[in-house]
């Protein structure tokens, strides 16, 4: 799978591919002096279903020694392992995002109490976001205390990839054949294609948390953008 880096190259350059190019016949390139090439890069789009989620879920702990406030946190989190596990989240699905012990002061009573505060937090991914909020409530029961996202992650899925690529090819050769028309002239051949495929438009996803109902998580369906540069000949007519 492309880096999330790479996708934002192919966001970037889909932009700036995005502007047609149009230049004149020089001598030694292979077409004649009557002949313009056009370089256009089509876009063409479809939408899939979220094929998972990801939260951070973690847990955080206060003591006056650093030991009872590391005891502590790790019992919590131990539950909260148990229960991904008795819930169906394997444990390749889940590990530590973060993890901080620090001094700090807590004021309880009217007192100022100096100690320690423990934060540990798991990144779990659900491959079904349809039980996502049911395991959510569960780790709250469980004695989750900081809950974040969800996040959205992507697997691509070939069939709605081939329909934008298809999408996209098909929005080339619209706009190419507008330009050859306005111009005068029409389309002799495709020169190259440069397919730039790969690149999710990301969209948000809802998550409902009411204290007397369960929790709802409305995954958005993921959208998939193929970008196709073609490059093609045109002549007059």
């Amino acid at each position: 799978m492309l880096g999330k880096n790479h996708y934002r190259l192919l966001a970037a350059a889909a932009v700036i591919g995005a502007t047609p190019l149009l230049w004149g016949a020089t001598a030694g390139d292979g077409i004649d002096d009557t002949s313009t090439r056009l370089s256009i890069t089509g876009q063409g789009f479809d939408s899939q279903p979220a094929a998972s989620l990801q939260i951070m879920a973690g847990v955080e702990e206060f003591a006056p020694r650093a030991s009872d406030a590391v005891r502590r946190n790790a019992d919590n989190l131990d539950q909260m392992r148990r229960t991904l596990k008795r819930y169906g989240v394997t444990e390749k699905d889940f590990s530590t995002s973060a993890l901080t012990l620090s001094p700090t002061r807590k004021h309880e009573r009217g007192e100022s109490i100096e100690g320690f505060q423990v934060s540990h937090s798991l990144s779990i991914t659900f491959r079904k976001p349809e039980d996502a909020g049911m395991i959510i409530d569960r780790l709250v029961d469980a004695g989750a205390t900081n809950i974040r996202g969800p996040i959205m992650t992507w697997d691509a899925d070939p069939a709605s990839a081939a329909r934008a690529r298809k999408a996209a090819v098909t929005d080339a050769m619209d706009r190419a054949n507008i330009y050859a028309r306005t111009l005068g002239m029409k389309i002799r051949r495709i020169v190259s294609i440069n397919d730039s495929s790969g690149y999710r438009a990301p969209r948000p996803t809802v998550m409902n948390v009411a204290a007397s109902s369960p929790t709802r998580i409305d995954p958005a369906d993921d959208n998939v953008m193929v970008s196709v540069g073609v490059v093609f000949e045109l002549t007059k007519i």
